[in-house]
């Protein structure tokens, strides 16, 4: 089976967990000025990182988001960076969100809606 098979089966069969992970950390409220919301989405990263064994390492900003960064060497000698942000924009009034919790992940029609989704935290567990 070829690596791009390979990462395919293993996506089916772990589906349901991998939007199970994704709508409980789209549950964090990591947007600026929460920082509840923004340091336990960090820290779930950084301990995700850690549980797939990479390594995790947090670099702190002052005035801004800490930076999250993970690297992991291989055989070849070639370079892959992949850049995601971990926090998301304010999610403004939430009584125009169609599931009323922006950061209560719903499943409508087969597609789930919640704060950062798409933006960014699905990119970025995709590449996680």
């Amino acid at each position: 089976m070829k690596d791009l098979e390979k990462m395919f089966a293993y996506v089916d069969k772990h589906f349901d967990e991998m939007k199970e992970e994704l709508a409980y950390v789209c549950s964090f409220r990591s947007v600026v000025g929460d920082e509840e919301g923004l340091e336990k989405t960090r820290q779930y990263i950084l301990d995700k990182w850690k549980a797939i064994g990479l390594s995790a390492v947090r670099e702190e900003i002052s005035g801004g988001n800490a930076i999250l960064y993970s690297e992991n060497s291989g055989e070849s000698k070639k370079t892959i960076l992949l850049y995601n942000h971990y926090d998301v924009v304010n999610e403004g009034k939430w009584e125009k969100w169609t599931n009323k919790n922006p950061y209560d992940v719903a499943n409508i029609n087969g597609k789930l809606y919640g704060r950062g989704i798409s933006d960014n935290k699905g990119g970025l567990f995709s590449r996680i």
